[in-house]
């Protein structure tokens, strides 16, 4: 929890259904909430895609998505293969 005057008690609210639907809204807060550089109406749902700067009072923060360990193990081994196929045909 952060406490700072600039910020509500509920300022904002994220909603997580699963990884494929993510989205914030505005909880009537005072300061208001900014997706990026737009303004968030109160309750009307904004989706987030990861990446965006959210904006709550003086408080700043970068949405991210972490991606599951075995996903990024399966993009390492396909960027392995892709490497060694350059490096096969750079030889030849």
């Amino acid at each position: 929890m952060i406490s700072l005057q600039t910020l509500s008690r509920v300022h904002a609210i994220i909603d997580i259904d699963d990884l494929s639907s993510m989205t914030i809204h505005d909880n009537h807060s005072l300061n208001k909430t900014f997706r990026n550089d737009l303004q968030l109406k109160p309750d009307v749902h904004y989706a987030l895609e990861g990446g965006e700067l959210l904006s709550m009072g003086e408080v700043k923060l970068r949405f991210t998505i972490a991606k599951k360990q075995d996903e990024k193990a399966a993009e390492k081994k396909e960027e392995d293969a892709t490497l060694a196929i350059k490096g096969r045909r750079s030889e030849q």
